[in-house]
């Protein structure tokens, strides 16, 4: 069995402690992981993805950090989907649809900061967008340490 599948086994059992294994070899499994349950365009997709989820485990050490974005034209390829399965891998992750500014900050608000994944944000962005200004001031200055100022309470 490679360390790969070992690590990746059978999805059934939470792992203990990962300090044993390499980092690659952690990646290795991880990749296998995402595999096993999100359709991507090409490997380079699922490559990106698994270092992205990574990259979330060591926030304190970054002043900015890329945003990950699932996008398709079509219903039912998996966008919500490549959400609820990277929700579950990364520090406090939580998953939002249609939320509200309010509710935002406070989310982002609370300690340990959450990994937040955005569902439906066409309706933030994009031609669906309407009126979320604030929604969108505040999801804007969310990818680097110290720009958020706080939004307008009136």
């Amino acid at each position: 069995m490679s360390a790969q599948q070992d690590i990746a086994g059978d999805c059934t059992e939470p792992l203990a402690d990962l300090t044993d294994y390499r980092g690659d070899a952690i990646l290795d499994a991880l990749d296998l992981f995402l595999s096993r349950f999100i359709a991507y365009p090409n490997e380079h997709a699922r490559h990106a993805h698994t270092l992205w989820l990574a990259h979330t485990w060591r926030m304190d050490e970054w002043d900015s950090a890329p945003r990950l974005a699932f996008m398709s034209p079509e219903k039912g390829s998996g966008k919500t989907r490549a959400l609820e399965v990277s929700q579950n891998l990364v520090p406090q992750g939580v998953r939002v649809a249609q939320a509200t500014t309010a509710y935002v900050l406070a989310r982002i608000s609370d300690e340990p900061p959450p990994t937040l994944f955005y569902d439906e944000i066409d309706t933030v962005y994009g031609p669906r967008a309407r009126g979320n200004e604030d929604l969108r001031a505040v999801l804007n200055a969310g990818h680097r340490r110290g720009e958020f100022r706080g939004a307008r309470t009136d």
